[in-house]
């Protein structure tokens, strides 16, 4: 979504940047930034707790809700966010996304973020999916790095910049998305309607800053035939990620529950219901982008 950028912020010598910023000095701003994200930590905290209790998966399509209202009214929180702080903000209920903006000039820097979330998952062991906690200085929750923590971090870098009167010459465009984890249609509805930013960072990742990411492909087979005398196979909740579990359902028979009852171990256990064999596989669940945390 990115063009060709011919900025005032591109890479330039530490000696221009700092005749840029005038009197203050390049060493002064970089210690009032510093000391404002200091002085606010705990309350982005609190920011991002609030928002992790927000259930906002992927649910079908409701009247302003495109993405289902969990995420409809994540979205509504963090426009109210932006709101409150005094920043333009619209938000475009059609489309599932929301755009909030600080500063004037011709050229745009946007900051991408997105409020949707992978499900819950099972065997959680601080906390809850939704229910946050805070341990050993990590806050645990879903979305607390994938990706809430983006939307806060935009909103306090527009705080920052606006109450330090940083010498920004551009417009900041942040981007908050409904539908990052299961299509994508959030930017196609936003690039159906607007000019995409002249620069972008995207914050759903890591420092330090890098060009490109995975892709992913999505794949369904359909077998023709019947899968031999398996009756259910499935296994967890979103395309992207590392299965926790899997389930299998097949016709009991003393033979196949003895040969099984051999094969079993920890993580792979089967037993008897109703006549029939129920064979489940317990794994460990990871976001699919980093699926070798699933090996063991």
């Amino acid at each position: 979504m990115n063009r060709k950028c011919e900025m005032e912020t591109v890479p330039m010598k530490s000696s221009s940047i700092r005749s840029r910023l005038g009197q203050m000095g390049f060493d002064g701003y970089k210690k009032q930034i510093h000391d404002y994200i200091k002085a606010h930590a705990q309350e982005m905290v609190e920011t991002l707790k609030t928002l992790i209790k927000i259930p906002s998966v992927w649910e079908p399509a409701e009247e302003n809700a495109p993405f289902g209202s969990s995420i409809a009214h994540a979205l509504t929180y963090v426009k109210g966010l932006y709101a409150d702080n005094g920043f333009d903000t619209e938000l475009d209920e059609n489309g599932g996304f929301l755009l909030s903006y600080f500063g004037t000039g011709k050229r745009t820097i946007g900051l991408f973020a997105h409020a949707d979330v992978v499900s819950a998952g099972d065997g959680w062991t601080q906390g809850s999916a939704f229910s946050p906690v805070v341990q050993d200085g990590f806050l645990f929750g879903r979305g607390a790095t994938d990706d809430k923590s983006a939307i806060v971090a935009s909103l306090y870098i527009l705080k920052m910049c606006k109450e330090l009167e940083l010498p920004i010459n551009n417009r900041l465009v942040c981007f908050t998305g409904g539908n990052e984890e299961s299509g994508m249609q959030d930017i196609q509805n936003y690039l159906s309607s607007h000019v995409p930013p002249d620069f972008s960072l995207i914050l759903d990742t890591a420092f330090p800053l890098y060009c490109g990411n995975k892709g992913i492909i999505r794949c369904v087979a359909t077998s023709r035939l019947p899968l031999s005398d398996i009756m259910t196979l499935c296994g967890g909740q979103s395309f992207n990620i590392s299965l926790g579990y899997a389930t299998a359902i097949l016709p009991y028979s003393d033979c196949l529950y003895e040969a099984l009852r051999a094969a079993e171990n920890e993580r792979i256990k089967v037993r008897t219901e109703d006549g029939k064999l129920i064979l489940t596989a317990e794994g460990i669940s990871c976001h699919s982008a980093f699926a070798c945390v699933s090996v063991y």
